[in-house]
């Protein structure tokens, strides 16, 4: 007979500990579960396998594990006793009645039914400040709050609002938790990257601690700091959560919790309209501008600048440097530092205006700026006026001269800088660098055929005449020949200046012999007998002729010029294999040199008149119009990185730095080691808050700065050239024997270096799965949409990822911070991507939200 054993079992040991560490003991009951806590459901079966349950019955109150249960087998007087356990958890208190479970027992259903459940709230005793234990639930032992901790009760659009976030929890309990995560919309959190490396959305890296008591309980309270500034107006709401686990002293297992706390609502007031007269900064909050101007007297082309120190309390991040049209000056576009203070709160902006005097005379400086006083609700001018004194110069000055960093302090004219500064961006290049094909390996192709088949070919040709001499010298007939023919020119010289009455001899004593040698006849051989001999019936009459003559004196011969003549024709047809093969060559090398000659070159001076007025324009601070022009320029399939630096310098005073980054990015790959481009990278990747490239601090990247010095395609050029002289290094090996060994090794070692360095760039530096991100803000969710997927965190503008998977318009990217899905149209690859299209989607030319970007004012 089978008997069905059914039982509830709290994690009995966990609540024995966690009870005792408090100072209290209980022995719950079966039925008497604790809220949030695991709970095992045990069905044991005493004859035959263990029950089955075949459906969870859905209960208000109730959550199952949906991994498959455990089991176990017991054996008892030899009794087997076999068993399912399954785990849920009850998610709000009071009775729960479970009306029916169907439970599966060796292929036969069986129903259980009407199985209650009492629900409680786990409480803790704990010692209160008095010395009196007290119980509370963990609710109110470990909870958060939201503080706002300004007595202001409305704020306005571009206001920095300081906001802490405070956790509080008994000195019962330890806790490890994480960073909390502001869930608040229309607003922008102040970036504190600069203080706090791990996570910029705080003041600090640690929060700071402190001790309160509330309701006779002593808290540990982590207070973290961080303020936001709206970007609209009306109300603002929101919600700041926390994972945690809570664990007492003693206790290695912990309790998850997550911690939630809304932000108080706050009344957001838009922004009046601001004075007609005046320049507005873009600054809301308390701040103080000074505006100063040294100079009372200059000289035409000489400079003056305009300075603005502006401090504070409030956001930088929304200053709004404008651009001033000053009467009788050239005003270049403004160059900004900004620092921030995290101990006392407080925002540095020192702005300079660089002015080249034009005009001769009074030239008066009349400017004024404003900022929104947010405390007293209204706009604060700033206004500045001052005469100067503008003479003509004593000797030749222009204005074009003159170079304006973005950093700069003091501008002097470009031809007085030895050096120019690190801390602004480099001017524009006015002359190519030359186009880079792609992919790379198309640069050297025909090099690397000609020295990968040339280095073989040399090899075997060597073997070739080798195996000849080695033939010659066993063979006298063979070394007689070649001898022959090394002495043909000779020959044919001495015909030539014979006169009639000693060409019989020169050809008895030349000629003949000449012949023998030719022939591999025995050496005594004379004239008579090799004209019978020769298949060459003109060479063979005239050496019988020359033969009769020089024994039978006055018998009747060819004619001695005639006989000279037809000599010379048959010694030259000896070698016209060779005379053929050499005309063959020369007519081959002529082709090729005919080729080389008829490749079109074109002009460095094409499209000058469209380069200057990009320059033109830029100069003028029309930065759009000439960043369209550099993109449309690029040729996709061979760029040029001259144009993608001077793109990239567009974009840099747009302030989109990350886009310029990028451009910066693309342009180093194309021609590694240039100092103009680095340092303008980094020059972005400063004001991007990145660490800068290109710094040596041990051996492995002095190693990877020195492989990253040049291109894949001419690391593998170096190999084909070290290819090339191994092969001549075995060509030669006889004349080198002392140093064999060591050049094979040094010639060994440069091709699997540079072919290493090939693999080692290809799946780094060049790799096309990194991207920056050109977005600000951008969501990364757990699933490829917007609306099923969660945001799971955010990444930061200029920030760099690697790309793990394309689809569609997302990609799934790996950051240091996890891995999820953002639109691709946040992000741009580093490396792959110089289509004609993406160029314009950087500069904003063609998004894909169809917005046109517009010039700068």
């Amino acid at each position: 007979m089978k008997k069905i054993l059914l039982s509830f079992y709290l994690l009995i040991c966990t609540a024995s500990v966690v009870l005792a560490e408090v100072g209290y003991t209980t022995n719950p009951r079966p039925n008497l579960i604790v809220k949030g806590e695991p709970v095992e459901f045990i069905l044991t079966n005493t004859d035959g396998e263990a029950p089955v349950i075949d459906k969870f019955p859905k209960v208000d109150g109730i959550e199952w594990d949906s991994r498959r249960p455990g089991s176990s087998v017991n054996i008892i007087n030899s009794n087997i006793r076999k068993s399912n356990i399954y785990t849920f958890k009850a998610t709000k208190t009071g009775e729960i009645v479970i009306p029916e479970i169907t439970v599966n027992v060796d292929n036969r259903a069986m129903a259980i039914k009407n199985l209650k459940l009492m629900v409680r709230e786990r409480t803790y005793r704990i010692s209160g400040s008095n010395g009196y234990p007290v119980d509370r639930a963990l609710e109110d032992l470990v909870f958060e709050k939201v503080i706002i901790p300004s007595e202001k009760k409305v704020y306005y659009v571009g206001e920095e609002i300081p906001m802490q976030v405070k956790l509080y929890v008994s000195l019962a309990f330890r806790i490890r938790c994480g960073d909390p995560q502001i869930d608040m919309e229309k607003i922008v959190l102040k970036d504190y990257s600069s203080v706090n490396r791990k996570n910029r959305n705080f003041a600090q890296e640690e929060p700071d601690t402190t001790i309160e008591t509330i309701d006779g309980i002593d808290y540990r309270v982590y207070i973290y700091k961080t303020s936001f500034r709206p970007v609209s107006s009306g109300k603002l709401t929101g919600k700041v959560t926390t994972e945690t686990i809570v664990q007492t002293r003693n206790y290695f297992h912990g309790v998850r919790r997550n911690l939630s706390a809304d932000v108080p609502p706050i009344k957001v007031l838009a922004l009046p309209e601001p004075p007609g007269n005046t320049e507005f900064l873009g600054l809301v909050g308390n701040w103080h501008v000074k505006i100063s101007l040294k100079e009372d007297k200059v000289k035409i082309g000489d400079t003056a600048t305009l300075n603005l120190l502006i401090k504070g309390v409030g956001s930088l991040e929304t200053l709004n440097v404008p651009k001033l049209d000053i009467p009788g000056f050239r005003v270049y576009p403004p160059e900004v530092d900004k620092k921030y203070n995290p101990h006392f709160d407080r925002s540095t902006a020192n702005i300079n205006y660089v002015m080249i005097a034009t005009a001769q005379g009074k030239a008066p400086v009349d400017v004024s700026f404003a900022f929104f006083d947010s405390l007293k609700g209204k706009y604060r001018e700033f206004q500045f006026k001052k005469n100067i004194t503008v003479e003509k110069s004593d000797k030749f000055t222009s204005t074009e001269n003159v170079f304006v960093g973005n950093e700069q302090d003091t501008y002097v004219p470009k031809k007085r800088r030895e050096k120019p500064s690190s801390s602004g961006i480099l001017y524009l290049k006015r002359k190519p660098y030359g186009r880079v094909e792609l992919p790379l390996l198309d640069n050297h192709m025909v090099a690397y055929w000609v020295l990968f088949i040339l280095g073989p070919l040399m090899i075997v040709v060597s073997i070739l005449l080798n195996r000849r001499r080695m033939k010659l010298d066993k063979s006298p007939h063979l070394r007689r020949r070649r001898e022959a023919v090394a002495a043909r020119g000779k020959i044919l010289a001495k015909l030539r200046k014979a006169d009639e009455d000693s060409i019989d001899q020169v050809i008895q004593q030349d000629v003949v012999p000449f012949v023998n040698d030719m022939m591999a006849l025995p050496p005594g051989t004379s004239a008579s007998e090799l004209a019978d001999r020769v298949s060459d019936s003109e060479m063979g009459e005239c050496l019988k002729s020359s033969g009769e003559s020089s024994y039978m004196p006055g018998a009747v011969s060819m004619d001695k010029s005639e006989l000279k003549k037809r000599v010379i024709n048959a010694v030259k047809r000896f070698s016209v294999i060779l005379l053929l093969c050499g005309l063959s060559l020369n007519s081959f090398a002529a082709e090729i040199v005919k080729k080389a000659d008829n490749v079109p070159v074109k002009s460095e001076n094409e499209q000058i008149t469209d380069a200057v007025e990009a320059l033109n324009a830029y100069d003028r601070g029309d930065f759009g119009q000439a960043a369209e022009y550099y993109a449309g320029l690029i040729d996709p399939h061979a760029p040029d990185p001259a144009l993608l630096f001077n793109l990239g310098n567009c974009l840099c005073r747009q302030k989109r730095y990350a886009r310029a980054m990028v451009c910066y990015e693309r342009a180093l790959r194309l021609k590694p080691g240039d100092s103009d481009i680095l340092e303008n990278l980094n020059y972005v990747r400063r004001k991007l808050f990145l660490p800068e490239v290109g710094a040596v601090s041990n051996p492995v990247e002095l190693l990877m700065d020195r492989v990253n010095f040049i291109r894949p395609d001419q690391w593998l050029l170096v190999a084909a050239v070290c290819w090339f002289l191994l092969c001549l290094a075995y060509v030669i090996r006889r004349r080198i024997d002392g140093f064999k060994r060591v050049i094979t090794g040094v010639l060994l070692v440069g091709i699997i270096g540079s072919l290493a360095a090939v693999v080692t760039q290809y799946r780094t530096v060049y790799s096309s799965k990194v991207a920056v991100i050109t977005g600000h803000h951008v969501k990364v969710y757990s699933l490829p949409s917007e609306k099923s997927g969660r945001v799971e965190f955010k990444l930061r503008n200029g920030e760099t990822v690697n790309i793990e998977e394309q689809r569609a318009t997302w990609i799934r990217v790996r950051a240091e911070n996890g891995e999820g899905w953002i639109l691709s149209k946040t992000a741009s690859p580093v490396w792959g991507n110089f289509d004609t299209r993406s160029f314009k989607q950087l500069c904003g030319i063609e998004n894909e939200d169809k917005t046109i970007i517009s010039k700068t004012k």
